[in-house]
């Protein structure tokens, strides 16, 4: 009995990985995350282009919240099937299939000469985030060593901030011309690099060892973990293997696949986490402040640019009384709609307000 334990005890041991092989691990890392750079990057570029998209493709509002929110619709569809395809084809195809999405969503909005071409391209984006935000912190745990893991998934997080927060910058760089397809255009250069680097990924072992591919699971292993270090985890996958299927038939439950899975009843506390979670990120309303928060404070009359960084309490001139006038928007810059809409309001204005000057009155 003392016997097993401690044979036991040695299988769940995580083998010793030399530095080079956690460096190396790192790198692949980096690379999948670049896709989560991409998901904050193309949902967050939109808040500062609209304020420019508005009045060179004349859209209302109604437009306006379409062209934000098509992306989440094609992200949620995107989402629903990558699971499906990763699982057939393997995390490193799927992997860069998300990156040619985004390159090409980004390139269509760029180049977009209506409405329509604006929603498609905003729609493909969808399909890019939705498919890197199901693939990749799979693909990085699978990848990934345990000595490192807790940081390739906290990189995975952080990330995504990072890709927000430079959306934002380029808006800002490119808000005094008004170039607001550059503002995509920029998001196409980490989707190609995100492409070329997706070939040059190792598949997931665990991926291959479910395939029955394990002499390539045990070479992908091998280059990070060496060759015991390798028939560690390959053992270890057999024995996890074993475990799920004993459940099973202590359940009597049959196999299931797909999302009939996420029904079995040693999972349904992680299911119900798990969406309860994504569901309160949506209901405090992020999404609201990160996609309008630019146009909101453009409404009040600050130039576009200032719009931009306006919402960070960080601005310098934020609460200097002194700046408002200088914040302010000129009229001239202001889109074609939003300057109809205010001289209409002035023209109903002048024809309502009382005629109070004695010299015209007497003339009347």
């Amino acid at each position: 009995m003392a016997t097993e334990e401690s044979s036991s005890r040695y299988e769940n041991r995580s083998p010793d990985i030399p530095a080079e092989g956690l460096h190396q691990t790192g790198r692949w890392g980096l690379s999948i995350n670049l896709a989560t750079f991409l998901i904050g990057y193309s949902t967050a570029v939109i808040s500062g282009a609209l304020l420019y998209i508005e009045g060179d493709l004349d859209l209302d509002e109604a437009e306006q919240g379409l062209a934000v929110s098509v992306t989440l619709l094609g992200a949620m569809v995107a989402a629903l099937a990558a699971g499906r395809m990763a699982d057939r084809r393997g995390r490193k195809v799927t992997l860069g299939v998300a990156a040619v999405l985004f390159a090409v969503g980004l390139a269509i909005a760029a180049l977009a000469t209506s409405f329509g071409l604006l929603l498609l391209g905003r729609i493909v984006m969808g399909l890019g985030v939705g498919t890197a935000s199901a693939l990749a912190p799979t693909y990085l745990r699978e990848i990934s060593p345990v000595q490192i893991r807790g940081r390739m998934l906290t990189l995975n997080q952080l990330m995504l901030s990072i890709g927000m927060l430079t959306a934002y910058v380029v808006n800002l760089v490119f808000s005094a011309s008004g170039d607001w397809r550059a503002m995509f255009w920029v998001g196409v250069v980490p989707a190609v690099v995100l492409a070329l680097g997706a070939t040059r990924l190792p598949e997931s072992p665990s991926w291959l060892a479910g395939r029955g591919r394990t002499d390539e699971a045990r070479e992908v292993l091998g280059s990070v973990a060496g060759a015991e270090g390798a028939e560690q985890v390959i053992e270890r996958y057999r024995r996890e293997d074993r475990e799920q299927r004993r459940q099973q038939a202590r359940e009597r439950e049959p196999e299931r696949q797909g999302w009939h899975a996420l029904l079995a009843p040693r999972l349904r506390p992680a299911v119900v986490v798990g969406l309860g979670l994504a569901a309160l990120q949506q209901f405090v309303g992020i999404n609201t402040v990160l996609y309008y928060a630019p146009t909101i404070m453009e409404r009040t009359g600050l130039t576009a640019a200032n719009s931009i960084v306006y919402p960070d309490p960080h601005y310098a001139g934020a609460g200097d009384p002194s700046n408002s006038q200088r914040l302010r928007r000129p009229a001239d810059r202001q889109p074609a709609a939003a300057r109809q809409r205010s001289s209409t309001a002035v023209l109903r204005g002048a024809s309502a307000a009382p005629t109070t000057d004695p010299t015209i009155a007497s003339a009347g």
